[in-house]
């Protein structure tokens, strides 16, 4: 009975190695990590770029609120600006109080 298991266990061992080679499982498996090690790389620059992003929406938003930049682009539509011209606003101060 011993003889009997040795020898499927033998068996066993072969069937499983020469699977082994002729899957080429040790190139399949590096090929697997070494994928890993990819989407890792790129789920990190993913989530950079969300960041970047949401910073990007927040500066557009902020942007579409504040009322020089409107006025800006209200003039750069009706073509009251030069290509690339910045437009600057001087406002005057309180007067001064006479005492």
């Amino acid at each position: 009975m011993t003889k009997g298991y040795a020898l499927a266990f033998v068996l066993s061992l072969g069937f499983a190695a020469f699977y082994a080679v002729s899957r080429d499982l040790p190139s399949q498996y590096d090929f697997y990590f070494e994928n890993e090690a990819y989407t890792a790389t790129l789920q990190a620059q993913y989530e950079s770029l969300v960041v970047e992003e949401q910073r990007l929406v927040e500066r557009v938003d902020a942007l579409e609120r504040d009322p020089i930049e409107m006025e800006e682009n209200i003039r750069h539509q009706k073509q009251l600006a030069k290509p690339g011209e910045r437009l600057y606003r001087i406002e005057h101060g309180p007067a001064p109080s006479s005492q």
